[in-house]
């Protein structure tokens, strides 16, 4: 497993915001991310390929 440390939270009006590290954006290029709670209540982060994104018709603002 890769550790790209820690990141700071942000609030920007009803929302909290975190940087994504620019390596694993460079290297997974995602056209969107799935975010997934686990039983120990970790926030787990997957990049959803342009081209999913596109069968699906979900390539802009996908909030699912």
């Amino acid at each position: 497993m890769i550790n790209f440390g820690q990141r700071s939270i942000f609030k920007q009006g009803g929302s909290f915001l975190i940087s994504l590290p620019i390596q694993w954006v460079k290297s997974t290029n995602p056209a969107n991310v799935k975010l997934e709670m686990d039983k120990e209540q970790r926030i787990i982060v997957t990049s959803v390929p342009a081209e999913s994104c596109r069968a699906r018709g979900t390539e802009e603002h996908n909030t699912n």
